[in-house]
């Protein structure tokens, strides 16, 4: 076990995520798992939090894990933001209410993924290396079709 760390530590090593998640104990426990395999977190408690950090963070976020429900700005509500201002960050979003119909709204913003809560610690790690070449190639695909119009 220390070895499959070790091993997924140099995988992620300074690679950026900001969390959003309005559960504190959840949070604490998602940014800690995150710091144990290397990736170096920040952590909101709402999504006008995320905003913020967005706007003023020196170093920019490579990825975003959100939870579809916080109070201020949900996580769509984010990530709509975001993509209004241009912005191609890698977003994984998180619920323990997921709907085909959030799925797809989240697929055409160009979110990498979106985890039915609970989830294993597996999925999120799989979810979050693979956030920023799945965004990258449906955001490709939304320009594509938005220009196909």
């Amino acid at each position: 076990m220390i070895t499959k760390i070790r091993a997924l530590t140099e995988l992620h090593r300074s690679r950026r995520v900001l969390v959003g998640e309005d559960d504190d104990v959840l949070r604490v426990l998602l940014a800690r798992r995150l710091t144990r395999v290397g990736y170096l977190v920040r952590a909101a408690a709402d999504g006008e939090q995320v905003m913020e950090l967005m706007r003023h963070g020196e170093l920019p976020e490579e990825t975003l894990l959100l939870d579809v429900h916080m109070p201020k700005r949900t996580g769509m509500e984010v990530v709509q933001a975001l993509r209004a201002s241009g912005s191609r960050v890698a977003v994984v979003l998180m619920s323990a209410y997921t709907t085909d119909e959030l799925k797809a709204e989240a697929r055409s913003l160009g979110v990498a993924a979106v985890l039915d809560k609970p989830f294993e610690s597996t999925s999120l790690e799989t979810a979050l290396a693979n956030a920023e070449t799945l965004s990258a190639l449906a955001l490709a695909e939304i320009m594509v079709r938005d220009r196909a119009r």
